[in-house]
């Protein structure tokens, strides 16, 4: 098996670093006291290289995104093609249709990426129009750890809550199933043209895309503004517990200087 170095390539002659190259025997101790560990498959896996975390994590809702689309899609069309002539009996609120299955067609493209993201398959990003960090896995399971460990201490709490809250945009199978069947259920009645549908049909047709787009919706934003809370409460928590772990420089800086009469009086020092 071909090791990890065999990936780092050189024509450089390592004999002119001279006596630089040798390590010390302190610095040998301190990496035979602090071993990497990393299991046989995932070395070889990064000696072979061309990591695909496709090959390693799946998008469980990426399938029902898929159907969805499918169904929304098809509507436009129906909704697009000819409507003042297919749906004469109720052409302007076909028309409203279309456009709630565009709005639609956006919530699921936002979906399954914020999904992608949260199942490994993807990584992170910023937004350059919000300037926020959209999260992925490993840091939300990073910071969901932190928060777990904070809360177990301040308010005895014990699940995996702080972490699966981050997540709950992959629980929602059932809800996802139903939405599709219902979006499906509209296709179908709008196939059949020249249609008799009456206006307050293709309305209450509506009211079904338009619950599909707030699902998608609220779950993405609650799962993004649980991490952006949790981030928020690790910074505060790091700030309060820097002053509470304030030395005797730092504690006579504070008396004398900068420190307000409450931070004083909190860490007792008024």
């Amino acid at each position: 098996m071909s090791g990890i170095i065999d990936r780092l390539t050189t024509s450089f002659d390592p004999e002119k670093f001279g006596d630089d190259i040798k390590m010390s025997e302190k610095a040998k101790a301190f990496l035979n006291a602090s071993p990497i560990k990393l299991s046989s498959w995932a070395q070889s896996d990064l000696a072979n290289g061309n990591i695909d975390r496709t090959e390693y994590f799946q998008n469980p809702i990426s399938p029902y995104i898929s159907s969805i689309s499918s169904n929304v899609n098809s509507i436009i069309t129906l909704c697009t093609t000819n409507p003042d002539t297919n749906y004469p009996s109720s052409n302007v609120a076909i028309k409203n249709l279309a456009n709630s299955c565009n709005n639609l067609v956006t919530q699921l493209t936002l979906f399954l990426d914020h999904t992608n993201r949260l199942s490994g398959v993807t990584t992170s990003y910023v937004d350059t129009t919000t300037r926020q960090l959209k999260p992925d896995y490993q840091q939300i399971v990073g910071v969901g750890g932190m928060l777990t460990t904070l809360l177990a201490y301040t308010d005895n709490v014990r699940t995996s809550e702080p972490i699966l809250n981050n997540f709950t945009s992959l629980y929602i199978e059932d809800e996802l199933t139903a939405n599709n069947w219902s979006i499906g259920n509209t296709k179908n009645s709008l196939q059949t043209v020249p249609s008799t549908l009456t206006t307050v049909q293709v309305n209450a047709m509506n009211v079904i895309i338009n619950t599909a787009n707030t699902l998608l919706y609220v779950r993405r934003t609650e799962d993004e503004n649980y991490f952006y809370t949790s981030q928020q409460i690790l910074k505060d928590f790091q700030t309060l517990s820097s002053m509470e772990s304030a030395g005797s420089t730092e504690r006579n800086l504070i008396s004398s200087k900068i420190g307000t009469s409450k931070l004083k009086t909190s860490l007792g020092i008024e």
